[in-house]
């Protein structure tokens, strides 16, 4: 899992969010993570280690949630990824007295 920091809109400051997407007809869990993790940090992550699977909600939803743990390093970085782009655009609030 690679944790990302961002502004919410709902909030008035930052929230730490796991990556995250679907999985696509024919990928597996893994390949998503691998796939998802390139996309949206620019890490490329080899080996991901499953934790953990679960329903986010039983009952209310069908959704399940795997969650995987991988390290990374400054020579996974092969691209920029969509937090890379976000982050530049962001202006940082200042702090609060």
């Amino acid at each position: 899992m690679t944790a990302c920091p961002r502004q919410s809109g709902t909030t008035d400051g930052w929230i730490t969010e796991a990556v995250a997407g679907m999985i696509d007809p024919g990928e597996t869990a893994e390949e998503a993570i691998i796939r998802e993790n390139l996309e949206e940090t620019g890490y490329r992550i080899s080996k991901p280690e499953l934790i953990c699977k679960f329903f986010s909600s039983p009952g209310g939803t069908s959704e399940r949630v795997f969650l995987y743990f991988s390290e990374v390093s400054k020579v996974d970085r092969v691209g920029d990824g969509r937090w890379g782009a976000w982050r530049r655009r962001v202006r940082r609030a200042p702090e609060r007295a």
